[in-house]
């Protein structure tokens, strides 16, 4: 996950209530008048919505992330800012944060649901298929009946796509958006432009991606999860350590390496083709292969966790059955402190890593759990079908 260069270096102004005419898009040092979205981005400040950098810049070519994204799409509904929230509304939006009015708003109204690991992740880059569900949900645009597919992005999609809102710079529904592809999209859609060059719906690349599980259904998979994040966290805090988060598509590698060991019918962090016990830079590549990427912490970018052991349930809820015996693998884990060599512990008590992923399937005899540790997530790969 890629951040943008903070506000407070930029000093990124995105103005609440505002009925005064801002600058002209030329008076930006970076946007020249022949500029294709110069037009766009004079309409935008003239909202009162952005005044730029305060360099005198508007960083045209500058990924926009998701509180961004909806402080904008808010400011320009409402035309005034909305109240700071009690509680927080989301994990990772903190009630004082600069940002929070504007999601916990838009989580009241019912605009924005978050991620399913309740986070709402606001410095990472926004996505096509994510701007495009918020549009349609902060403005209430009229949807267009889905005729491509019943994807959850399909009407937003469409509905964007009949009024020619995607500037044909876009090609990906994963693709983050820029500043100026934002401004250029809510200007074609608040003025009825529709005579633009323009991406259709047919045009862009898939959206995002599916991912299961072949847990068996006496096991609920999201109470293990909640568990085994639980112990991690109580860890952490008796050691005064900030929490982990679950990541979703770290949860999905360490469910993929998983099911691979099940198949092979042992745990191992061998990947193909290698031989030694811990290849760095073959698990490495085996990320990437799956579109992840990692920023390096003080030589710190992931770690990999494993664990297998008996497990054997024929009831029809299993859960607990599950949680006695990969707690057998947790307090292994904790048995390491203390000790010279320590892995395990290490990765549970890090001060590098911020997020975690919980990964496991079962067979008939055994479990196989993966727990993938890693600083901030830089790629950019496809959201899962349930977000947002």
């Amino acid at each position: 996950m890629k951040k943008l260069l903070s506000f407070a270096l930029l000093t990124l102004a995105l103005l609440a209530a505002s009925t005064s005419h801002g600058p002209l898009a030329h008076a930006y040092s970076d946007v020249a008048t022949d500029d294709p979205s110069a037009t766009a981005i004079t309409w935008l400040t003239d909202q009162g919505v952005t005044q730029g950098y305060a360099d005198g810049t508007f960083a045209p070519e500058n990924p926009i992330n998701r509180a961004e994204f909806l402080k904008v799409l808010v400011t320009l509904k409402d035309k005034t800012s909305p109240a700071t929230p009690a509680a927080a509304c989301f994990t990772d939006v903190a009630t004082d944060a600069w940002y929070a009015p504007y999601i916990c708003s838009a989580k009241d109204s019912g605009a924005v649901q978050g991620y399913s690991d309740s986070s709402f992740k606001p410095e990472q880059e926004i996505t096509v298929v994510e701007a495009a569900k918020l549009i349609v949900s902060i403005l209430g645009l009229d949807l267009t009946s889905p005729i491509q597919g019943i994807e959850w992005y399909s009407p937003a999609l469409e509905t964007l796509s009949a009024l020619g809102a995607f500037p044909d710079t876009l090609h990906a529904l994963n693709e983050p958006i820029t500043r100026a592809e934002a401004a250029e999209m809510l200007w074609r859609i608040q003025t009825g432009q529709t005579d633009q060059a323009a991406t259709t719906w047919a045009d862009f690349a898939p959206a995002c991606s599916d991912f299961s599980t072949d847990v068996p259904t006496s096991i609920n998979l999201q109470t293990v999860e909640d568990t085994w994040l639980g112990w991690m966290n109580e860890t952490r805090a008796a050691h005064g350590l900030a929490a982990y988060t679950m990541n979703d598509q770290l949860i999905r590698t360490a469910t993929t390496w998983s099911e691979y060991s099940k198949s092979n019918g042992s745990m191992s962090h061998k990947r193909p083709g290698t031989t030694a016990y811990y290849d760095y830079y073959a698990i490495q590549d085996w990320f990437e292969n799956l579109g992840l990427t990692f920023a390096n912490d003080g030589g710190y970018t992931f770690t990999e966790n494993i664990g297998h052991g008996p497990y054997s349930c024929s009831a029809a809820d299993c859960t607990a059955e599950l949680l006695e015996a990969i707690r057998y693998t947790y307090d292994y884990y904790l048995s390491e402190e203390g000790d010279s060599y320590a892995p395990h512990w290490n990765s549970l008590v890090s001060t590098h890593f911020q997020e975690v992923g919980f990964g496991l399937t079962v067979d008939s005899s055994s479990y196989y759990v993966t727990v993938h540790y890693a600083t901030v997530i830089t790629s950019n790969p496809p959201p899962f079908c349930d977000a947002l």
